[in-house]
């Protein structure tokens, strides 16, 4: 015969036990994934912002000479009207390694210079630093340094290369609000 007595289900089961711990499971990993891409999007962006600071560098290096007196002079402007904008965060400069002598200067630093890196500087390898800092405005930088010598002589120069990080929070918060969106959907 049927039986038409069932167990009420308690609040301590294992069905609401089950539940809860893959909730809370779930939560978890939905955060690190979160974070996890965004880390991985913003080095990504960092990465591709010093390739193309890079790219304006070897511009300038193939734009200096050496006067008679052996200090480098500039043959043409870069390209990139950025660096010409007065404190755009578009930067360039060239000094003396050993006096700290500025030769050159992009003429959107007016008479400022490229602040020098904290301890955070990371390099390819092949002597090509880059770091984060701050201009005189406040403004996110992200800057590219290396020490050259010019036309193979014994001086070695401080070139340094900077541009407006800050032009891509917009990108970074939006991919921000969209994967964070996307993820609080799935959780759901």
């Amino acid at each position: 015969a049927p039986s038409c007595y069932q167990r009420p289900i308690r609040s301590n089961s294992r069905v609401v036990r089950v539940i809860s711990s893959s909730t809370v499971i779930s939560a978890a990993l939905l955060l690190s994934a979160a974070f996890l891409l965004n880390a991985i999007f913003v080095h990504a962006l960092e990465r591709n912002f010093d390739q193309r600071l890079s790219s304006a560098m070897d511009g300038l290096l193939a734009s200096i000479d050496l006067s008679p007196d052996g200090k480098p002079i500039l043959q043409n402007q870069l390209a990139d009207s950025r660096f010409a904008l007065p404190l755009s965060g578009w930067y360039w400069q060239v000094q003396d390694n050993n006096t700290g002598e500025t030769y050159l200067a992009s003429p959107s630093l007016l008479e400022q210079h490229i602040p020098t890196a904290e301890d955070d500087a990371s390099t390819d390898g092949a002597g090509l630093f880059a770091y984060s800092a701050k201009d005189a405005k406040g403004t996110n930088l992200r800057v590219i340094h290396q020490d050259i010598s010019l036309f193979g002589k014994p001086q070695k120069y401080d070139v340094r290369v900077a541009g407006n990080f800050s032009e891509l929070s917009g990108e970074i918060t939006s991919f921000q609000h969209t994967l964070f969106g996307l993820l609080a959907g799935l959780g759901l």
